[in-house]
């Protein structure tokens, strides 16, 4: 009889050790999806810090001030929070798929999978800050850009895609 408890117990052990690591593996790719995208709006913030709100057709001074400030906040929060939710993505989950593999018992993949899924949270949290700040910037360019007359096609499509 102990035995037979104690298979019993072993299997419900290996059972379920294997949902857990399954639910690693969509932790893993649904932060992966956020880290990607972060990436490509990061690399959209850059290009709107490398580049002036201005060119030769369009005086400086006509563009009025608080757009120049909020356009370049915007834009600096924006791309450090896309980095941050690309270094938090990838400590994520490395560590975490580190720590439920290496783990001396199942209780590694239980604090693995409760630290993931926090970790995810949070990693929402900052990207949605992020995408808020990159469409503030985006909404300020568009608006300076159409008020000097500008083509916005560019802009417009990076943001539907």
């Amino acid at each position: 009889l102990k035995l037979q408890t104690r298979a019993a117990q072993d299997d419900a052990s290996a059972f379920t050790a294997s949902i857990g690591q399954q639910e690693i593996e969509l932790l893993v790719a649904n932060i992966n999806g956020l880290t990607a995208q972060a990436a490509f709006l990061t690399g959209l913030c850059f290009s709107y810090l490398s580049v002036d709100m201005y060119d030769s057709t369009v005086e400086p001074s006509s563009i009025p001030s608080w757009a120049q400030a909020l356009y370049y906040v915007s834009a600096i929060t924006g791309f450090l929070l896309l980095l941050l939710v690309i270094g938090l993505g990838t400590i994520s989950t490395v560590y975490g798929s580190t720590v439920a593999l290496t783990g001396q018992h199942l209780a590694a993949v239980q604090l693995s999978l409760e630290a993931m899924r926090s970790d995810q949270a949070l990693i929402v949290r900052v990207f949605s800050l992020g995408i808020f700040c990159y469409i503030i910037a985006l909404a300020v360019l568009i608006w300076t850009y159409e008020f000097h007359g500008r083509n916005v096609a560019v802009h417009l499509f990076c943001t539907a895609i």
